[in-house]
């Protein structure tokens, strides 16, 4: 009995413990997943950002510069040495080392204006020495510039000095005995017209043949004694003469001091013709020329051409040709005391390069350089804008 009495005391013990251990961990659980609640509760969960809405941009556009031309030698073609074109080229030369000190420069005498355009396209000088009347056809590649290959670099028109004027002439005795008033009655006749070689034969020539006046050129040699001989004995029936910056030409003074010479022109139908045609004609008073004796008119049609430098804005740039154009001008009067032949320039040297611009034909551009200098002097028209040369 008393081991029956000890047995359930024990179990009664072993409940005892058994409950005390389940309340206790009842009571840890209830403050572990309160305490994990609280928790959750102070700590929200991070809201997820919401993904960026990308736009799309036009890619802003970094501006092309035109790459800067670097200029470190000026190489100036010439006529021969010792001709005209030679002489003013040195000028030119000496007033471009006074603006330009740090840059070499000098003259290259390569010849007339067909040799000087075909150096400028071979990239053997900078400045080509050429008168209008041969731009004209070296951008039209018309003889004899047909042979320069496509693509070839010509120079744009980017001065002018002086000028020169070429006209048609009989002596007054083959007027009287022919009947020679104007360029018609030349018809059928020989004629010749300086030589061959020179630009203004090939133009002249061009001017009658546009009118349908067929004339027979007999090559004499431009002032020639054998032309002064064949107008006196009336083997030719008409010659050429020419002045230059308002002075009659050695050749034609050399002809006036042996015969009287008048002038023939054609009628003014004819003329507006050959004007229209673009060629360089136009029509000028007879005392534009000083030909120191009267030639029968009032005034003469003739083809003008003025003479420069002429380069492209890729060779020479904007700047360059006008510091130089300004200079030239801004010394004008110092330029005349150098040489006759640019007295006209002093004169008025922005209009000699307004009219040099007006006898050419659309085909020809013009320097930047050059029309920047005419706008700043007001002298700019509106329809050259399309002509500036790029």
């Amino acid at each position: 009995m008393r081991v029956s009495q000890a047995l359930s005391k024990m179990m009664g013990i072993v409940i005892a413990l058994i409950i005390v251990v389940a309340v206790v961990a009842g009571v840890t659980s209830y403050y572990m997943v309160s305490s994990q609640q609280r928790v959750a509760i102070a700590t929200p969960s991070p809201t997820p950002s919401p993904s960026p809405i990308i736009t799309p941009q036009t890619p802003i556009a970094t501006p092309t510069k035109t790459p800067e031309v670097k200029v470190t030698a000026i190489r100036i073609g010439t006529t021969e040495a010792g001709a005209v074109g030679y002489v003013l080229g040195s000028i030119l030369a000496n007033e471009l080392k006074k603006i330009f000190p740090d840059i070499s420069i000098s003259t290259y005498p390569v010849g007339g204006y067909p040799i000087n355009v075909n150096q400028f396209a071979q990239g053997n000088i900078e400045l080509a020495y050429v008168g209008t009347i041969a731009l004209g056809p070296a951008w039209k590649r018309e003889p004899p510039f047909d042979t320069l290959p496509q693509g070839a670099k010509l120079p744009a028109f980017t001065s002018a000095l002086y000028d020169v004027a070429f006209c048609l002439a009989t002596t007054p005795e083959l007027k009287g005995k022919l009947g020679i008033n104007s360029w018609r009655d030349l018809d059928g006749k020989k004629v010749s017209i300086f030589t061959t070689g020179w630009m203004s034969h090939r133009i002249l020539m061009q001017a009658l043949q546009l009118l349908g006046i067929k004339v027979s050129h007999i090559e004499l040699g431009a002032y020639s004694s054998q032309q002064a001989d064949a107008i006196k004995r009336g083997d030719v029936v008409a010659i050429s003469i020419h002045g230059t910056a308002g002075l009659a030409s050695p050749g034609t003074l050399e002809f006036l001091s042996k015969m009287d010479l008048v002038i023939i022109n054609p009628s003014p139908e004819d003329a507006e013709k050959v004007m229209k045609a673009g060629l360089g004609f136009t029509w000028l008073s007879v005392s534009a020329v000083n030909w120191t004796k009267p030639m029968g008119v009032d005034r003469m049609f003739c083809l003008v051409e003025y003479t420069g430098w002429h380069t492209s804005p890729d060779i020479l740039p904007e700047d360059f040709v006008y510091k130089m154009l300004k200079h030239l001008i801004e010394n004008k009067d110092k330029l005349a005391e150098q040489h006759a032949y640019l007295k006209l320039f002093a004169k008025d040297p922005v209009n000699v390069l307004v009219r040099a611009i007006s006898l050419l034909p659309p085909e020809v551009p013009i320097h930047p350089g050059t029309a920047k200098l005419l706008k700043e002097y007001n002298a700019w028209k509106p329809e050259w804008d399309k002509r500036i040369a790029k």
